[in-house]
């Protein structure tokens, strides 16, 4: 699931967002479709990747850290 549906999605914003950041960083956005389908986390060589939204999670550290610094479309008006 993850080759198909979030690796795509990260390297999209992490494209839109000029690859300031590793891949990794982007992965949260996602999982974030998955979340509506009762996806918590995910096994990644044996250990699992809490994918909740709490604020001490590293998904949302990432997540927080990457739109904070973003230069996509800050000069929105909308």
């Amino acid at each position: 699931m993850a080759d198909n549906y979030v690796v795509p999605i990260a390297k999209a914003i992490r494209e839109l967002d000029n690859y300031k950041y590793p891949l990794e960083k982007y992965m949260g956005f996602g999982w974030d479709g998955l979340r509506a389908y009762g996806y918590n986390g995910y096994w990644d060589n044996g250990v699992f990747k809490n994918l909740n939204k709490s604020l001490d999670s590293d998904y949302y550290k990432n997540q927080v850290e990457v739109l904070t610094n973003t230069e996509f479309n800050n000069d929105c008006e909308d």
